[in-house]
């Protein structure tokens, strides 16, 4: 299923509520930290990576923030430390993607519906420049992706999006932006892209996709925390041009959007 839908992964996973998930974070606290809340969540996004059709969602949801020795779960997702050093880290990291029903989608219609995915593998980061306020790093993750659908657990292919990171704290602001690309195997994209004979139309030719360039993408996510409440937003851009399957008739938008925002009432804060 798509890269771009990986950009909140609310419904994936209790850890993802804050809009923010797939982005790793550096610092490991002197001690544990754990925050506690409830909100809504609401965000604008394409059905998958290439459709020109949108869904907007709005739901409720936990908001989890857990700082350890180990694990990290927090605004910028679930991972954990595997090794730890100045300049170089190696992390597990998560992601995943929203279903696609295809009766809701013009490009798709009478095709398969894409099952809710989930991805998870390895980050290799390498830190460029660090301060009390700034963190500039280099990641590179690799990800094997599985689809839960009624085949549940089987594997989708693989994908890696290496990436510049730039993470700004100041007193109770937030803001982390990425640029990078994204690569995917033969199996992944064909999950997105094939059209099989089965599935061909008048407007809708045979297709078998490649492995490849996937696409680029900047994102920009930032919150502020005002008292006990935390407010938070999401942007994500994605371009396809130059894309491997960019030819795929699934393929009807090459550049586009995506938006989120959530709210958060802490009842319970180890920051405070």
């Amino acid at each position: 299923m798509t890269i771009l839908r990986r950009l909140l992964l609310a419904p994936l996973t209790a850890l993802s509520t804050n809009l923010m998930a797939s982005e790793d974070a550096k610092e490991t606290p002197a001690k544990s930290q754990l925050d506690l809340g409830v909100g809504m969540v609401s965000f604008y996004t394409p059905h998958y990576l290439g459709s020109d059709q949108y869904n907007t969602y709005v739901f409720p949801s936990p908001y989890v923030v857990y700082r350890g020795d180990i694990v990290h779960a927090d605004d910028r997702g679930l991972r954990g430390f595997i090794y730890n050093s100045d300049k170089l880290d190696l992390r597990l990291s998560f992601g995943g993607a929203l279903p696609v029903d295809s009766e809701d989608n013009d490009a798709r219609e009478g095709m398969d519906n894409l099952d809710l995915m989930a991805e998870t593998g390895l980050n290799l980061e390498y830190q460029l420049y660090s301060d009390p306020r700034h963190e500039l790093r280099f990641d590179l993750p690799v990800r094997a992706a599985f689809t839960l659908g009624s085949d549940f657990m089987h594997h989708q292919g693989w994908t890696s999006n290496p990436r510049f990171y730039h993470h700004y704290n100041r007193d109770q602001w937030s803001l982390t932006t990425t640029l990078g690309l994204v690569y995917s195997d033969k199996h992944y994209h064909a999950y997105i892209y094939d059209v099989t004979q089965a599935d061909v139309t008048d407007t809708r030719p045979f297709y078998q996709s490649n492995s490849g360039y996937t696409g680029s993408r900047f994102s920009i996510s930032g919150k502020r925390r005002f008292g006990n409440w935390v407010l938070g937003a999401n942007m994500r851009y994605y371009n396809l041009d130059g894309a491997t399957n960019e030819d795929s008739p699934l393929v009807i938008q090459k550049d586009y959007s995506s938006f989120g925002l959530y709210l958060v009432w802490l009842f319970h804060s180890s920051t405070r």
